[in-house]
């Protein structure tokens, strides 16, 4: 009799916990699920509401013609692109960047330097490599596929861009001839008229920007 009194309450209790997990794991589930849902429901409103907003933008803007430079927008950027199977190497390099009055200085790369300002770059040369340098140790090794001319946009006196940008074709144009390849901007855009156009148009716009905050300091 005792034993059987015993059984039915461990039956109840074993019975009775089985209820209490089957609640609380119903419950848990029920409060992820409305977590989930309301994340959803957050998500489609964002969704909904950065579609309306591209949407308005591109009423606005002519996205399909929007080029994106990889290079910082403080530089003047001209590439010197190799032809096919023929880089740039070794010593042939080195003399033709000499020739061009391309210093090798900070930050193991050459400079153009102003001859009216001592120590005044106008304007650097680099490898087109993840690295960004020369290694002078061994110029016997040198072999690049692009060469990179670059200015800051900002470094010179505004009147001067023109010219430096000039410079800087002409010693491209230089480079080019004596070793191969063609030159091209930073979009990697064949220079043409119409790009020498738009760098120019750049220079202007900056210089306006730059009057324009010098004037309403």
């Amino acid at each position: 009799m005792f034993f059987n009194k015993f059984y039915i309450t461990v039956i109840c209790f074993i019975t009775f916990f089985i209820i209490v997990l089957y609640i609380y794991k119903y419950k848990k589930i029920i409060f992820y699920y409305d977590k989930y849902q309301n994340l959803r429901k957050s998500k489609n409103i964002y969704i909904k509401n950065n579609r309306f907003r591209h949407d308005k933008i591109k009423k606005h803007v002519n996205t399909e013609n929007c080029k994106i430079s990889p290079f910082s927008s403080s530089l003047i950027i001209v590439q010197l692109q190799s032809f096919t199977n023929k880089p740039y190497t070794g010593y042939e390099l080195y003399q033709a960047i000499l020739t061009a009055n391309l210093k090798f200085g900070e930050n193991n790369i050459f400079h153009y330097y102003d001859s009216h300002i001592k120590n005044n770059i106008l304007f650097s040369l680099a490898p087109g490599t993840s690295i960004g340098k020369f290694s002078m140790d061994n110029i016997g090794a040198f072999k690049y596929d692009k060469l990179i001319l670059f200015s800051k946009l900002f470094s010179q006196p505004q009147i001067n861009i023109n010219n430096n940008f000039n410079l800087m074709i002409a010693i491209a144009k230089q480079l080019t001839e004596e070793l191969g390849g063609e030159i091209y901007d930073e979009f990697n855009q064949l220079l043409n008229n119409d790009i020498m156009k738009n760098y120019h148009k750049k220079f202007t716009l900056s210089s306006n920007s730059i009057i324009k905050n010098v004037v309403n300091m």
